[in-house]
């Protein structure tokens, strides 16, 4: 063999691969939806005034947005190859 040849992945390395893949996932969902629980409880309970809030009202929107698409991203990769398996 000379160094130029790639040899294949082994399944064990496959498997690492896969469970670092979803293990970050897991992450992103969690810290999003950490985020989104710390972000209201702030709001709520925190003195801001209104016209604070009012001019903070969009990007607070779209952040909710953010972090409920990359929850629902994660949710959605889920199930997908479950409802793959019982087809």
């Amino acid at each position: 063999m000379n160094g130029d040849e790639i040899k294949p992945a082994s399944s064990m390395e496959e498997i690492q691969l896969e469970r670092a893949k979803w293990s970050g996932r897991r992450k992103m969902a969690w810290v999003s939806l950490i985020s989104m629980v710390l972000l209201t409880i702030i709001l709520l309970f925190a003195p801001i005034s209104e016209t604070r809030l009012s001019t903070l009202q969009e990007p607070l929107i779209w952040s909710y947005f953010c972090f409920t698409g990359v929850i629902a991203a994660y949710m959605g990769s889920t199930v997908i190859p479950n409802l793959r398996k019982s087809t």
